[in-house]
């Protein structure tokens, strides 16, 4: 007994029931909106119809949800093409262990797309830029396509990120202190109201209020607020909680009106940066709710 609690343990746990769960099995869980078992079902299965076994999906809880395949090359091609999108939004997976509980489980990693504007030539290496952006998270691919011809406007590359840590938002390229500044945009993680859920449409206006208790963190970069919108008040909770090289975004519907709006009547370096913020957080953002610790 400790605390009022048992300690128990047992010598019938199977090892090979064990090594089939580390083997075959993911977890997986919605980034954001919960959606519906049966959407979740049907949206995978059709995306994994070419996988050469069956896989079954089942709900275990809290929104979490086993997959478990019968070939371990299934797997092995579901993790290598991620990131998967159910109803928009990314469907986070990851490989199931022995101390995974649904109901003390969050998404503390989340692999997906960073695209890279304006990237100078001499950078436009695999091997070169893989390095470049083990700073911003885990390299997984690099789009070729976006390396050469039309889009070499920007490059794209698929990171695992680290969710418990700030996102970086700029690099700054070479040792001059007037380095090239590259603005990192990651791609899409919704294409829904993280609100309302109803699709983003260009005139989308989101009837929900926003709640200041969901926010992201993000690297501070100079003249800008501590918070975003600084228009919302925080309560004491949220306030111990800032620091001095980060920026708490408070995601927030915005509208193509909106950015238009500020881009013909702001002026001035502050305008230039409400202009930049909301370009960077429109359609973009999801939550992380009530903080780094706190159940999605």
């Amino acid at each position: 007994m400790e605390n009022n609690e048992t300690r128990v343990s047992t010598t019938a746990l199977a090892s090979n029931m064990q090594s089939h769960f580390e083997a075959l099995c993911l977890v997986g869980k919605v980034f954001g909106v919960p959606v519906p078992g049966r959407a979740i079902r049907n949206r995978l299965k059709s995306d994994w119809k070419n996988l050469q076994e069956e896989v079954s999906v089942d709900h275990i809880g809290r929104d979490w949800y086993k997959i478990e395949f019968y070939a371990e090359e299934d797997v092995e091609y579901v993790l290598k093409h991620r990131p998967w999108f159910v109803q928009g939004q990314i469907f986070a997976l990851q490989r199931w262990k022995p101390d995974f509980s649904p109901f003390h489980a969050s998404v503390k990693s989340i692999v997906c797309w960073a695209r890279i504007p304006f990237l100078p030539l001499h950078y436009k290496d695999p091997e070169v830029l893989s390095d470049l952006v083990s700073i911003l998270g885990t390299p997984i691919s690099i789009d070729q396509a976006s390396m050469v011809g039309k889009q070499s406007m920007f490059v794209r590359v698929c990171l695992e990120v680290d969710l418990t840590k700030p996102l970086k938002r700029c690099l700054i390229l070479g040792d001059d202190p007037k380095g090239t500044r590259i603005y990192i945009r990651y791609e899409a993680l919704f294409a829904i109201c993280f609100y309302c859920s109803q699709k983003k449409e260009p005139r989308h206006m989101c009837p929900v209020k926003i709640s200041n208790k969901n926010y992201l963190q993000v690297e501070r970069l100079s003249n800008e607020p501590s918070f975003f919108p600084r228009d919302l008040v925080l309560d004491e909770d949220d306030q111990r909680k800032l620091q001095d090289d980060v920026i708490m975004v408070f995601p927030q519907p915005i509208t193509i009106e909106d950015i238009h709006k500020n881009e013909n009547g702001d002026e001035g370096e502050d305008g230039n940066m409400r202009i930049l913020m909301k370009k960077m957080w429109a359609g973009l953002w999801c939550r992380i709710a009530r903080g780094k610790s706190k159940e999605l």
